[in-house]
């Protein structure tokens, strides 16, 4: 069952308490941004779990967009092997099996396809993503692999004043938020344009290592301002309908690391963060934290 309300969620992770936050800063000259007219609870979170520190999260100051050619730069670079025309025989195979799963579930653990990619896992950035999208006026979101995207619509937030927030376009304060996940079909329309901000969690893993440098450079690509992804170390609870682990690309934080680094630099002027998971009872720290250009 969904946990609606963000309170009573951090509450019921207890595993959260014990992390370490371990940030990586690598913007030069950043200005640190503290986040005023946060409500109490975001307050408490912030101060209670991992990510304290997180509300200090350097931003990208008031720069100039990339250049138009860069920004509509949707291709990867000619070095990689696949891309979105040419992904791997292997994308496109776990491709059929996310789509079979999506409608059918995992039989193995009686999971329903209602529960199946639901992603839930967004649940627990939202608060920090609030105070990053406040900060630097976000104002469109590109979710890339949102699953169901249930968070969407289900997170709530009660404000010290009593007024509620429904959803996380009123929590973050956005204009719009774009659902992408070619696995599920209401979502499965390939995005258009650009956004202030793009956030992927609990996708990469699950993504072929020979198709992940093309997916991080769309992912970067998309992205005007900020990347928010998060990365599995562990193996999930799910199999696919082969039998296989449905975290198939399991890397150490080095490989991650690196690979996003180098992706990173090719896109000037945006901020990302990427915390790693280390198991899904906790154990997550932030390896990334930085800016481009």
């Amino acid at each position: 069952m969904i946990i609606a309300n963000l309170q009573q969620r951090m509450l019921a992770q207890n595993g959260l308490n014990g992390l370490a936050a371990h940030l990586h800063v690598k913007i030069k000259d950043a200005e640190r941004q503290n986040v005023s007219g946060m409500s109490r609870l975001s307050t408490w979170l912030l101060r209670q779990n991992p990510f304290h520190g997180m509300k200090n999260l350097p931003l990208p100051r008031n720069q100039p967009n990339a250049s138009e050619a860069v920004r509509k730069k949707m291709n990867p670079p000619a070095m990689l092997k696949y891309t979105r025309e040419n992904p791997s025989p292997r994308f496109l195979e776990l491709q059929d099996m996310y789509k079979t799963m999506h409608t059918q579930g995992d039989p193995t653990i009686g999971l329903g396809a209602e529960q199946t990619f639901d992603g839930q896992s967004l649940m627990d950035f939202v608060l920090l993503l609030q105070n990053v999208f406040r900060s630097m006026g976000i104002r469109s979101v590109l979710d890339y692999g949102c699953g169901k995207a249930v968070v969407h619509k289900m997170a709530r937030q009660t404000l010290q004043s009593g007024v509620v927030l429904q959803g996380t376009q009123s929590i973050w304060g956005v204009k719009a938020i774009t659902l992408y996940d070619p696995g599920y079909e209401p979502y499965s329309a390939f995005p258009k344009g650009t956004f202030d901000a793009v956030i992927c969690t609990d996708v990469l893993e699950h993504i072929p290592e020979e198709d992940i440098p093309w997916i991080l450079e769309e992912i970067f690509s998309f992205a005007e301002r900020f990347v928010f992804m998060t990365v599995a170390l562990y193996p999930a609870a799910k199999s696919l309908p082969n039998g296989e682990n449905a975290h198939i690309t399991l890397k150490s934080v080095g490989w991650w690391s690196d690979l996003i680094e180098e992706t990173a630099k090719r896109h000037p002027n945006k901020a990302y963060t990427v915390p790693l998971m280390y198991s899904w009872k906790g154990g997550r720290r932030v390896i990334l934290n930085g800016q481009t250009g």
